[in-house]
């Protein structure tokens, strides 16, 4: 017995889906043992790692926790934007998957299919026209917000791109009838919270508002049952996101790149950003693209269709509308909130921008989802529903057949100017030899025998080199912190950077550790290290090898690799000068210093710091020349106390800028240190551009160095 045709129409939306991928992605992102597409990429390599550590390391608890990936710095596959929906169920399975499995390339396969099929039933409930759902859904398919997730200026975004999520959210608010929605929602909002926190955030939004409307609105359930449905939504959300890893770290974020910066731009609907051939840009796009929000023009021109003929048969369609505000006033509410909070207090129109002031504790709630413009995602396709329903059901099917028709054409061909460049992209490989070519030093192939853990000093987010020496690590088993995390928490990387500077002053190293250290640690572990601990330039890199010296079967390094003790001693009268064209400045500025100029080097904190390597005759001084930041009455003095080895010496009172001097007559105290370190504090540093005008500069400038002289 044939199976009816409409039966079967739940694959046709999946067909769809199927074929927009392969248009849009490509056949190679699918093959899950092919990285290759994701490396030279920066979050797609961070997503990558992030699941390759997390896949190799121990099971911990909570289970999401991601040690081996950070070190210190480490906190759960939540941080690497990993998708903890996918990373735990296929750690799971990892004895039975292939060595360099990953699940990106599935997951997007995924969206585009759940994409498709999710826009299916929502216009279904407004149209029964298979032709015009698949029409209508294929606006949603070249949706150029979700599309230019695949391949953004930071590499792309996968778990971003789950925009399925809000389209189930839209569809549980939009159906006329509630069965098992404590269940769905529950459910929805579980699997949001295992795929990325805006995705959350959007869907919990919609929740609340949809549950408002049921208990205000449309009074279908009761405040027992309201609370109840929080109660549960609430309490299994908790389990998820202690069980992924929300909580293991108390998330910092860079002021600087706060609430406002990645807002959306008032004329942002209609502004290509490139991804017209038509349309051309009108606005500057925000940092690093997040406030792209373009409808694409088949959309455009589909939405002026049923602008004019809403606006023609607008008596006929106001009982409509009526009833459906009536039943859904939170719904309303929600989109004029979100839609305010998406542009933010940092409003753009066109290449027009101004900022109003906002109290600070606004500002500090709102920096947890500084990219704000990715809230406006469920107004995008509300906005494209409601340009669906108007045609359908003001245009006759077949008027309708043709406007949709016309509008997908435009809407694929026209964006097509974006999604084609992401392809082309997505298709060039970056072999992982590419980041561990840098290492060809049979060192380094050595170390894993006799090491377990691979760090870098200093321990920051995304140091230089972060993917060479993570790609290394993942291969040889180790643990590192040469990591990129969408979140830190900067009171781990504060109190990890103070025991790793006691380790260099000490020369106390883990013997199950060797590190890679940045010039300016060098003079002082050249100073502290054990004889038996080998120090060396190795492939550019400066690397301590603890207990290397005395182990039996570790190869040597080679006498142009190993720095001996004196390597950065300088002889009495020689001039170590601080200017941008002296290769050896950056060993002696340790740290709270700017980058060098012409002339010299600024320092940039309120603590600025040099280290010596004492020479290997006899000296009694050093003599340092510097400038100093002074600005007429604004800043006259700048008063600097000065410690070296940590002594008092002296409290300078400073008021010429250029041509300062300063003596240091060693005593025996100050010698009995292993090298020799000068410690300036500068409580008045500041920035010129609040002292002076036409000045950009945000440094917090004290003294600049230019040179130092022993004698």
């Amino acid at each position: 017995m044939p199976i009816p045709k409409r039966e079967l129409s739940f694959l046709y939306p999946l067909l769809l889906g199927a074929l927009a991928f392969f248009i849009v992605v490509g056949f190679e992102p699918l093959n899950p043992v092919n990285a290759l597409w994701m490396l030279g990429r920066l979050d797609p390599t961070q997503h990558y790692l992030g699941w390759l550590f997390y896949r190799n390391s121990e099971w911990s608890f909570p289970i999401g926790l991601n040690p081996s990936f950070g070190q210190e710095l480490s906190s759960s596959i939540v941080y690497s934007d990993s998708i903890p929906l996918l990373a735990i169920p296929f750690k799971l399975l990892s004895t039975l998957l292939p060595e360099r499995f990953h699940y990106f390339g599935i997951w997007l396969f995924a969206c585009f299919l759940l994409q498709a099929w999710l826009t299916w039933k929502i216009l279904g409930l407004y149209s029964k026209s298979i032709s015009l759902r698949l029409l209508g859904c294929s606006l949603f398919l070249f949706f150029p917000p979700m599309l230019w997730r695949i391949n953004t200026p930071a590499g792309g975004h996968a778990a971003l791109i789950g925009h399925f999520l809000i389209l189930w959210a839209l569809y549980l608010i939009l159906r006329p009838n509630s069965s098992k929605r404590v269940l769905l929602w529950v459910l929805l909002l579980s699997l949001s919270v295992l795929t990325h926190f805006y995705i959350f955030a959007i869907v919990v939004l919609l929740w609340l508002a949809d549950l408002a409307n049921h208990l205000l609105s449309q009074r279908n359930i009761s405040s027992k049952q309201a609370f109840q449905e929080i109660l549960l939504g609430l309490l299994c959300v908790l389990v998820l996101t202690w069980q992924a890893g929300y909580f293991a770290i108390s998330a910092s974020l860079n002021n600087d790149r706060g609430y406002g910066l990645y807002g959306m731009n008032v004329l942002g609907l209609i502004d290509s950003q490139g991804w017209s051939y038509v349309l051309e840009s009108r606005t500057h796009p925000s940092s690093w693209g997040e406030g792209f929000s373009y409808l694409g023009l088949g959309v455009i021109a589909a939405g002026i269709a049923a602008f004019i003929s809403f606006f023609i048969k607008f008596k006929s369609n106001t009982n409509y509308l009526k009833a459906f505000f009536k039943n859904h006033q939170y719904l309303l509410a929600l989109i004029i909130f979100l839609t305010v909070f998406a542009i933010s207090n940092r409003i753009g129109i066109g290449g027009f921008s101004f900022t109003y002031s906002l109290p600070t504790w606004i500002l500090s709630m709102a920096d947890v989802l500084r990219s704000s413009a990715r809230l406006f995602w469920p107004v995008h396709y509300l906005l494209i529903i409601a340009i669906f329903i108007v045609i359908v059901r003001t245009y006759s099917q077949r008027t309708a057949l043709i406007i949709l028709g016309i509008c997908f054409l435009i809407q694929i061909t026209d964006t097509s100017k974006g999604w084609l460049a992401n392809r082309q992209k997505l298709a060039h490989y970056h072999s992982a030899d590419t980041y561990t070519q840098k290492l060809t030093n049979t060192f380094w192939s050595k170390a894993p025998s006799h090491y377990r853990h691979l760090t870098l000093i200093p321990s920051v987010n995304r140091p230089p080199n972060w993917e060479n020496f993570a790609i290394y690590a993942a291969d040889y088993g180790l643990t590192t912190n040469a990591v990129h995390m969408a979140r830190i928490d900067l009171a781990k990387q504060d109190e990890s950077n103070a025991k790793l500077n006691q380790q260099i002053d000490t020369g106390s190293f883990d013997m199950d550790t060797f590190y890679v250290v940045e010039n300016r640690f060098v003079i002082a572990a050249l100073a502290t290290a054990s004889n038996n601990t080998a120090i060396g330039k190795i492939d550019t890199f400066n690397v301590i090898a603890p207990k290397w010296n005395s182990c039996g079967t570790c190869p040597p390094i080679g006498p142009a690799q190993l720095l001996a003790r004196d390597r950065y001693a300088s002889r009495p009268g020689e001039t170590i000068f601080f200017a941008n064209s002296y290769p050896n400045r950056s060993y002696y500025l340790r740290s709270g210093w700017s980058w060098s100029e012409d002339w010299g080097t600024w320092s940039d904190s309120k603590v600025a710091i040099l280290n010596f390597s004492w020479p290997t005759s006899q000296i009694k001084s050093i003599n340092l020349k510097f400038d100093t930041f002074v600005v007429n009455e604004k800043l006259p003095v700048q008063e600097i106390d000065v410690k070296v080895n940590g002594i008092f010496y002296k409290k300078l009172s400073l008021t010429h800028f250029f041509d300062n001097e300063l003596e240091i007559i060693f005593t025996p105290e100050m010698k009995q240190s292993k090298y020799l370190s000068i410690e300036f504090d500068i409580p008045h540093a500041a920035r010129p551009i609040d002292l002076m005008n036409n000045q950009s500069d945000l440094r917090k400038l004290g003294i600049g160095m230019r040179s130092a002289v022993f004698h």
